[in-house]
């Protein structure tokens, strides 16, 4: 996602409000909040969604970006940030999680399913 996004995205945001109303819903529905879940956001950019969470839930969660731009300017400032192509696979994140957000990410990749797989090995 282009710098530029993250000028205009923020907390009042119209698309950043709208999501989170569909994620209460979605999170309700799927009683997703459990104590002791580790949770991650790849494609973190710069912390709304971890923000987001933390505000609504109480839970932190770690955020996953190729943007070092939007990592430096992250607004989850309570919540572990790191550079991190999930490609790599590292081995101490192998099923390191619960629970994966990936608030628009998939989108804009052109073999989602290769993705989603490689995400799914984090959980």
């Amino acid at each position: 996602m282009g710098d530029d996004w993250y000028d205009i995205a923020d907390l009042n945001h119209f698309w950043v409000v709208h999501r989170l109303r569909v994620f209460h819903y979605i999170a309700r529905t799927c009683k997703l909040f459990r104590p002791g879940l580790r949770m991650a956001d790849i494609g973190c950019g710069h912390g709304l969604l971890q923000l987001q969470l933390e505000r609504s839930y109480n839970v932190l969660v770690d955020g996953y970006d190729l943007n070092q731009t939007a990592l430096s300017n992250s607004v989850a400032i309570r919540h572990p940030i790191y550079f991190y192509d999930i490609n790599e696979r590292h081995a101490d994140l192998k099923e390191g999680y619960d629970v994966i957000f990936l608030f628009d990410v998939i989108e804009h990749l052109e073999d989602p399913s290769h993705f989603l797989e490689i995400g799914r090995a984090h959980v």
